[in-house]
Order: C-alpha cells, then sequence, then structure tokens
C-alpha cells in the first residue's frame, strides 16, 4: 500500500512538473538556452543511471525544505543499523517515504533546478525497495546505496 500512495505522489508530482517546465519555457526562451550550457555530470546509481548536471558548473540553488528533508533522511540513515530485522527495515523505508514525499509536497524549486532535483530523487525509489527485500544482503546493499546516493546531495545542490 505505501508503495502504491509513493508511486502515485511521484507520478502526479513529475506530471505537475513537467506542465510546469513547459510553461516556464514558453515564457522564458532562456532555458532552453540555458540547458546547453550544462556542465554535465553523471550519477550512477547501480543499474539505473540518472543525469545530474550542474549549473555552468555551479551548484543548483535547492529550497530550504528539499535541504531539510535531504539532511533529515540522512540522520535518519546514519542512526539506522545495517544488521536490523525485516521489521526494523520496514519501518525505516516508511520513515524515509514520508520525508520523501514531504521533499515534493514542499518543493517549490523551478525550472531546470526543480528538473535536475527529479534526477537526483529518482532513483531512490528503487532503492526504497530494495530495504524490504527478504534477503538481508539486498536490504544491507539498498541500505550503502542510499547512504552514498544522500551523500552527493551537496556536490549538486545548495
Amino acid at each position: 500500500m505505501n508503495k502504491a500512495i509513493t508511486i502515485f505522489i511521484l507520478f502526479i508530482s513529475v506530471i505537475s512538473c513537467k506542465n510546469e517546465v513547459k510553461t516556464t519555457k514558453k515564457e522564458n526562451p532562456v532555458v532552453s538556452s540555458e540547458r546547453k550550457d550544462v556542465t554535465q555530470e553523471k550519477a550512477h546509481h547501480g543499474e539505473n543511471e540518472e543525469t545530474i548536471t550542474l549549473n555552468n558548473g555551479e551548484k543548483w540553488q535547492a529550497n530550504p525544505e528539499t535541504t531539510s528533508g535531504i539532511k533529515n533522511m540522512q540522520e535518519i540513515v546514519n542512526a539506522f543499523s545495517e544488521n536490523s530485522s525485516l521489521e526494523e527495515y520496514q519501518e525505516f523505508k516508511t520513515r524515509l517515504e514520508a520525508e520523501f514525499t514531504t521533499i515534493f509536497q514542499k518543493c517549490t524549486m523551478k525550472g531546470e533546478a526543480h528538473e535536475q532535483l527529479h534526477n537526483y530523487l529518482k532513483p531512490m525509489i528503487l532503492i526504497f525497495d530494495g530495504l524490504v527485500s527478504n534477503q538481508t544482503e539486498t536490504r544491507q546493499e539498498n541500505l550503502n546505496k542510499l547512504k552514498k546516493h544522500l551523500a552527493t546531495y551537496s556536490t549538486y545542490f545548495n
């Protein structure tokens, strides 16, 4: 049930964001030309690879609620033991998904910065699912992936 809710919220957010970006591009044609000047870097996320770009070599300005949500997720992850039970991992996932949802709900970012935030956040959905695998090793691998992924936030966003 949580997975369905999370996917639904993400789907709605992505659709609304794409409409917002299209509107921004129509109103401000500079956005599309700025995108060509963006320095590209790859962030690897296991089997999936999302491209996260910098703003002409600089970090994107994130809204304070997004940065706070990422910081909260980092604290949740750092306080969690990889040797926890499946039930503890399920509660852990629920807490992370709550923060993830809050980030989407409170996001005020616009344009390309918003798109880059989506590129950063999307890989977390698969990682969250792996946290509740029946295989202990898979849960631990996904916990480590999430720790590494969250640590890259400050590479791309202020």
